[in-house]
């Protein structure tokens, strides 16, 4: 048997016996406890694109109450754009993490009722299989304890 073969059927092997899933969502190392969606090596990378306290919340009026975990570059970017296009829902329980942080050290976020997360689109809905809004949403929910309203917006096509 070649070596060639041989590879392929140990790659098989290994994606049957290590999903996708157990590989870091940015370098596809496969992950060892207690890494999660990311490995050590890239959630550093990731922990340079974090903004600090002052640069989080948006200083332009209209968008007084808006809150940003990160600065879009880098290895968020590649997050973000994994989540919306590359069906990797998994990338949402790491950047719901970091949100949640920023929200806590957030003077403008204090007493909520509910988490509702911006409805996507019927066609992008059926083609994504999730709405990445929706996943963010339920793990900031989960984090502080409240509920998630997901049907109290709807979305009209203008």
């Amino acid at each position: 048997m070649g070596y060639a073969m041989r590879q392929s059927l140990t790659d098989g092997l290994l994606n049957l016996l290590f999903p996708w899933d157990n590989q870091c969502a940015l370098c596809t190392r496969t992950l060892i406890a207690p890494e999660h969606v990311l490995c050590c090596h890239c959630q550093a990378l990731l922990d340079k694109c974090l903004l600090t306290a002052p640069e989080r919340v948006s200083t332009h009026e209209p968008l007084a109450l808006c809150v940003s975990a990160f600065s879009f570059e880098q290895e968020a970017r590649t997050l973000i754009h994994q989540l919306k296009y590359s069906s990797n829902a998994s990338t949402a329980f790491i950047l719901g993490l970091h949100m949640c942080a920023a929200l806590l050290d957030s003077p403008a976020i204090r007493d909520w009722d509910a988490v509702v997360p911006v409805p996507l689109h019927p066609s992008k809905l059926h083609s994504r299989g999730y709405n990445q809004a929706q996943l963010l949403a339920q793990e900031i929910a989960a984090c502080y304890g409240v509920s998630m309203r997901p049907g109290l917006l709807r979305r009209i096509k203008t």
